[in-house]
């Protein structure tokens, strides 16, 4: 996602939690997403990509290849951050491609407005087609 930037949505001072969505290279021929939920994303990508420790052991194998893709920020807490990653993980499992994870995202949200009242945002690269 050159030119792009998540920083913005990550703030350290509040620990303000999200979710995102990263991706391999959309060109290549077995590009993966993963799932996950932080309070700093430029750290944790950083991470997914063998740049500093840490990282999930699913990301490894492509080191230095991950992306953002999108971001869902908003989260009051962990739990929420992690129970709405757990929805997303399950609801997107089998699901080809970015958008189509990204459109589990954007329906988990109208979801979760309803039911307990967060103010979640969902973030995405414009240079993706949705």
């Amino acid at each position: 996602m050159e030119g792009y930037s998540f920083k913005k949505y990550t703030n350290n001072n509040n620990k303000m939690w999200l979710c995102y969505l990263l991706h391999t290279p959309l060109g290549m021929p077995y590009a993966t997403t993963y799932i996950g939920a932080t309070v700093d994303l430029d750290r944790r990508l950083r991470q997914h990509n063998g740049e500093i420790a840490g990282g999930a052991r699913s990301t490894s194998a492509r080191q230095g290849e991950w992306e953002i893709a999108a971001c869902v920020r908003g989260f009051l807490d962990q739990a929420r951050a992690c129970s709405f990653e757990a929805r997303w993980k399950r609801l997107a499992r089998g699901k080809k491609g970015v958008a189509a994870k990204i459109e589990v995202a954007r329906s988990l949200i109208q979801a979760v407005k309803h039911g307990e009242n967060h103010d979640l945002v969902l973030i995405h690269s414009s240079v993706m087609e949705i």
